[in-house]
């Protein structure tokens, strides 16, 4: 959509560039040390835009803004040109370069006006973490459900919920009830008990309730 509509402008995630040279340094140890710093870089890049984010005022404009904000700008600005002064200056020297490194600083120039947004527009953030956490529940739930794009999955997911949200409101430990429920399904050979009433909490009695509203099931 970014690339479609002039009204969108795409911004890239800081820490999967400094995710692509850990990997590498992982993967290439006669080239670590290069690569770490450049993590070193991406890290001092954080804490200048930690410092300068703190000072910014979102009612001003960037132009306008204090002094002490205004220092910071300015340091984030000549890190940022001297990132990419030394990537290219690696690059020119291509053939002393070695695959991995011909792989890393290709892929950092060529996200880098995404990359760099965030330091006209304070408002940016450097990495997409948040988003990320955000939408983890979505993404964790949809092994479950897969988005409930079929009849079984939707009614899987329904039904999970019904069940943990009922133990929930009985004040009842959704994992305590489960470990005795899936125990005494394994003791009656892979099927369900004749008898639900140990486990269904307006039939249980109230020693039992207590029982299961432990914050752990007991070892075995």
């Amino acid at each position: 959509m970014a690339r479609e509509l002039d009204s969108f402008v795409l911004a890239f995630c800081w820490v999967h560039v400094r995710r692509d040279f850990l990997e590498a340094a992982r993967s290439y140890p006669e080239h670590e040390k290069w690569m770490l710093a450049w993590v070193e870089k991406i890290g001092e890049l954080y804490h200048i835009n930690n410092q300068r984010v703190a000072l910014w005022d979102d009612n001003i404009a960037l132009h306008l803004q204090s002094a002490e904000f205004s220092q910071q700008q300015q340091r984030l600005e000549f890190c940022l040109s001297s990132m990419a002064q030394q990537r290219d200056d690696c690059l020119r020297d291509g053939e002393n370069l070695d695959t991995v490194q011909k792989k890393v600083l290709p892929s950092l120039k060529g996200h880098w006006p995404g990359l760099i947004l965030f330091a006209d527009n304070p408002q940016i953030p450097m990495d997409n973490n948040e988003s990320e956490r955000n939408i983890r529940k979505g993404v964790i739930a949809r092994n479950n459900y897969f988005g409930s794009g079929s009849q079984w999955s939707a009614q899987l997911l329904a039904t999970m919920l019904t069940l943990m949200q009922t133990l929930l409101r009985w004040k009842i430990n959704p994992r305590h009830w489960l470990f005795a429920y899936l125990n005494c399904c394994a003791e009656n050979k892979g099927q369900a008990p004749d008898d639900l009433s140990p486990f269904l909490p307006w039939e249980m009695d109230e020693e039992r309730r207590l029982f299961l509203s432990q914050a752990q099931p007991p070892d075995t």
